[in-house]
């Protein structure tokens, strides 16, 4: 994907810079690419091995409270720890990155949670 106005509106500010940092990686994002505060430094490291092993990202988002990342052709090793980023987003809180737990409005910390629905 170009980072051209017209798909810019797809993705985050604060991943945006990704762009530029991670070339090799986000050269052909091609439908989203949306990752909540608190989940930047599970993502970011993935990103950059993606980068380094020349593997396109092509979407990342939140689904169903956890993340989903998916990738082109990849290394046993990257969609291993892709998968283990996957299944350990739904213990990280979206807002501020610390231990949370999924309630109605997103994996939360005790800090972050609403009221007391959960």
């Amino acid at each position: 994907m170009s980072t051209s106005d017209d798909k810019s509106l797809l993705l985050d500010d604060n991943i945006r810079h990704w762009f530029t940092k991670y070339p090799k990686a986000m050269r052909d994002v091609y439908c989203c690419a949306s990752v909540p505060d608190g989940w930047i430094s599970l993502v970011e490291p993935l990103v950059a091995m993606c980068d380094a092993a020349g593997v396109e990202v092509h979407q990342l988002k939140s689904k169903f409270f956890g993340l989903r990342m998916y990738v082109g052709p990849s290394t046993v090793e990257l969609n291993r720890a892709i998968h283990d980023a996957e299944t350990n987003s739904f213990t990280i809180c979206t807002v501020c990155g610390r231990t949370g737990v999924k309630t109605r409005r997103g994996v939360l910390c005790a800090e972050h949670k609403p009221g007391r629905f959960p």
